[in-house]
C-alpha cells in the first residue's frame, strides 16, 4: 500500500513530510485501532525514503498474534512538489532516479 501512496504522490506532483498507519483488529479482540506516524524530516515523495520507514513502523506497532481487519495509510502535511530538492553531499542520486522510475510506472499504468 505504501507503494501506491508513492505512485499517487508522484503522479499528482505532491510531497509529504510524514505518513500515518492505522489498523483495526478483528472484533473478537477488545482492542481499539493501532496508530503510528513516521516523520521524514523533510518533504519527500521518494519510495526509497517512504517505503522502508513505513515497513519499519508497521513492524513496530503491529501485534502479529491478532488478525487485522482494517488498514489505512495516510500521507500527512501534503503540499505541491516545489520541483527542487536540496541534496546533501551524503545523498545519492538514488532519490532522483527513484522518482523517474515511479513516474515511468505511472506512465505505464495510464
Amino acid at each position: 500500500m505504501a507503494d501506491e501512496v508513492v505512485l499517487r504522490l508522484v503522479r499528482e506532483k505532491l510531497v509529504t513530510s510524514s505518513v500515518t498507519l492505522s489498523f483495526g483488529y478483528s472484533n473478537k479482540y477488545d482492542v481499539d485501532f493501532e496508530r503510528g506516524t513516521v516523520n521524514f524530516g523533510r518533504y519527500t515523495n521518494s519510495s526509497s525514503e517512504i517505503i522502508p520507514k513505513v515497513v519499519e513502523l508497521f513492524d513496530r506497532i503491529m501485534d502479529r498474534s491478532m488478525e487485522i481487519r482494517r488498514f489505512y495509510i495516510n500521507a500527512n502535511n501534503v503540499i505541491e512538489d516545489p520541483g527542487t530538492m536540496q541534496l546533501s553531499m551524503f545523498d545519492s542520486k538514488g532519490t532522483i532516479n527513484d522518482n523517474r522510475m515511479v513516474q515511468a510506472v505511472n506512465d505505464i499504468k495510464d
